[in-house]
C-alpha cells in the first residue's frame, strides 16, 4: 500500500503555498519493505529535480525540500522503485484530481502531479476592501433570510407540515 496526502500535515509541512527560502517536508507511507521512493519535482515549463527520500523511524520516506529557487509553480509527484533481486517495477505515485489523496500509476506520462506554489512576497488584501466584502456577504444572507421569511408566511402549510414530521 502507497499513500500521501498533501492536505494532510501527518504527509506535508506546511500545507499549502511557501514562500522563496522556505523549505518543505513530505512524508510518504509505504508498507513495502524492498522499495526506494523519489520525489520528482519540476518547474513549470522548467527543469526537473529528483529527491531521493529516507525511511524514519515511524516507517516514512521522508524528504526535506528547499525552494530557494524562483518563485513560481511547481510540479510533484513520487516515483517508486519496488524490486528484488530477480527484477524490479518502477511505480508512480501522483494527485488523484479529487482532493488529497493519490492514485498509482504504472506509466509516468499518465501522472496527474501534485502543485506546489512558491512565491516572493505576501500580498495582504487591503483591509477596505475585506471589509467591503463582510458587509456585502451580510447583506446577501438578510436578503436570503426576507425570502425565507416571506416563502414561510406565504406557505404555512409548508411549515406545519414540517413540524409534524
Amino acid at each position: 500500500m502507497y499513500y500521501y496526502n498533501p492536505w494532510n500535515l501527518d504527509y506535508k509541512q506546511p500545507f499549502g503555498a511557501v514562500k522563496v527560502g522556505q523549505a518543505i517536508l513530505l512524508k510518504f507511507d509505504a508498507n513495502q519493505t524492498q522499495v526506494e521512493v523519489k520525489c520528482i519535482i519540476r518547474r513549470d515549463f522548467g527543469k526537473r529535480y529528483e529527491f531521493l527520500m529516507s525511511r524514519d523511524e515511524s516507517g516514512f520516506f521522508t524528504v526535506t525540500i528547499p525552494f530557494d529557487e524562483n518563485a513560481g509553480l511547481y510540479f510533484y509527484y513520487f516515483e517508486i522503485l519496488e524490486g528484488s533481486d530477480w527484477e524490479q517495477n518502477k511505480r508512480f505515485y501522483g494527485s488523484s484530481g479529487i482532493g488529497g489523496e493519490g492514485l498509482l500509476y504504472t506509466d509516468e506520462n499518465d501522472v496527474k502531479p501534485y502543485q506546489l506554489t512558491v512565491f516572493e512576497k505576501e500580498d495582504k488584501a487591503p483591509a477596505g476592501i475585506v471589509k467591503q466584502f463582510s458587509i456585502k456577504f451580510s447583506q446577501i444572507v438578510s436578503i436570503m433570510e426576507m425570502k425565507m421569511v416571506k416563502s414561510i408566511i406565504q406557505n404555512p402549510i409548508l411549515l406545519s407540515m414540517e413540524e409534524n414530521g
